[in-house]
């Protein structure tokens, strides 16, 4: 069952959740996260085709860039380079509950289990 009241903030956990994700995996600190910051709608191009794994709605999908970007701001005004990693692993610490609740809300756990049953039998067939 849905709680009413984080419901609404389910989109953009996962808009912050996932520029976070890209932070630790996809960009290079020092040559990225400038560019990302500076130029108009690249960090939307970057984050639509991971969030639209999981949002279809093209209104969550805005609230999930726009928290995306609001997230990608605050962060490079609050910290400076040498603190990018230390912060960003704090911010994914204690948030991590939300984060995950939104997530699990998003993804689609019945194809996942079909992908999975499917994937247990081709390596059971070698």
């Amino acid at each position: 069952m849905v709680r009413r009241g984080t419901d609404r903030h389910r989109c953009p956990a996962l808009g912050v959740y996932i520029t976070l994700l890209m932070l630790q995996f996809r960009v290079r600190y020092s040559t990225d996260i400038p560019v990302l910051y500076r130029k108009v709608g690249l960090l939307e191009s970057r984050l639509k085709p991971y969030l639209a794994l999981f949002l279809q709605d093209e209104k969550q999908m805005e609230e999930a860039v726009d928290a995306g970007e609001e997230f990608l701001k605050a962060f490079v005004a609050h910290s400076s380079l040498p603190e990018y990693e230390e912060v960003r692993d704090s911010i994914e610490r204690d948030f991590y509950e939300r984060f995950k609740e939104a997530y699990v809300r998003h993804v689609n756990r019945s194809e996942m289990k079909r992908c999975e049953r499917h994937t247990h039998y081709e390596f059971n067939e070698f």
